[in-house]
């Protein structure tokens, strides 16, 4: 695993000025604390959220170069909304952050609930739709306008240290996080194909939000480590605007850190095998030749 040194005054911070950047789920948390890491750094900020009130006291207090919108990343007239009204009012998007998300506490999906007549009721999912569902809406827009507008955009999904933990009671949160990683995985080679777009994942542990709130001092008391939402957004910052990176995927734990993904890739042959890897890998090289997906059945 290769650590990496991410300073408050990194330079590379400064490779955001002027760009426009459309991010989701930011009005509290780590999406509040990269607006505003943006904007100290001269980003132009679009950003969606449910929480209008908070949302709107956000851009209030940044002035004019960050704009809320209200909306949820569910719904994809919501997105789709921001990326229009953004690339009308700028003419580009040149990094999209796809970071909202909800944790279980909304919802036990495996509790029992039976309607009015006996009968067990499905699951909303909404987990889910928000964590998972509503990335994929917020990448497929990016890729849709950078392309269109042939920029050398840059996305940065946010996962979790759930996207490669088997973290107990929060099962469908940490499959769509394990769902979130998969996706730029995915992303990877087609994306370096092209040559212009970049797709990367933070995975912050646990950070001090309000969705933590309630466990916050159990991790105080075992001595466990606490992000700072800042640090995560230093994270997101410097994945977004490092040309260096795509297809990796930071772990930030008490402000530290890990990139994942490259050793994961370099010990492929021991946890795969080897004949195995040089199936995959001839593979992946025919249908990126072909220019079309897998038939991995």
């Amino acid at each position: 695993m290769s650590a990496i040194d991410i300073a408050p005054d990194s330079p590379v911070f400064s490779d955001v000025r002027g760009k426009v950047v459309i991010l989701t789920g930011g009005a509290t948390g780590i999406g509040a604390a990269t607006v505003r890491l943006l904007n100290e750094h001269g980003a132009i900020v679009s950003f969606l959220d449910v929480n209008r009130a908070v949302g709107e006291e956000l851009a209030a207090e940044l002035g004019d170069n960050v704009h809320f919108f209200h909306g949820s990343v569910t719904t994809w007239e919501d997105q789709l909304k921001v990326f229009e009204w953004t690339v009308e009012r700028y003419g580009r998007v040149d990094i999209v952050l796809a970071n909202a998300g909800i944790d279980e506490v909304v919802e036990d999906a495996f509790a029992d609930n039976f309607d009015e007549s006996g009968k067990l009721q499905a699951p909303t999912l909404i987990v889910l739709d928000v964590t998972l569902r509503g990335v994929i809406f917020t990448v497929k827009l990016a890729l849709s306008y950078f392309r269109r507008l042939k920029i050398r955009g840059s996305i940065v999904a946010t996962g979790s240290a759930a996207s490669y933990l088997d973290t107990p009671g929060i099962p469908v949160y940490n499959g769509a996080k394990h769902g979130v990683i998969g996706l730029v995985r995915s992303l990877r080679d087609s994306l370096k194909e092209e040559g212009l777009i970049r797709a990367n994942v933070v995975a912050p542990s646990f950070t001090a939000t309000s969705f933590t709130k309630n466990l916050i001092h159990f991790w105080k008391r075992e001595g466990l480590p606490i992000n700072e939402p800042v640090e995560v957004a230093r994270a997101i910052l410097f994945l977004a605007v490092n040309p260096d990176y795509h297809g990796k995927s930071l772990y930030v734990a008490a402000g530290t850190y890990t990139e994942l993904e490259g050793s994961i890739l370099a010990t492929q042959e021991q946890w795969l095998g080897k004949q195995n890897t040089a199936w995959v890998n001839l593979r992946k090289a025919k249908n990126l030749k072909m220019g079309k997906p897998e038939d991995n059945v």
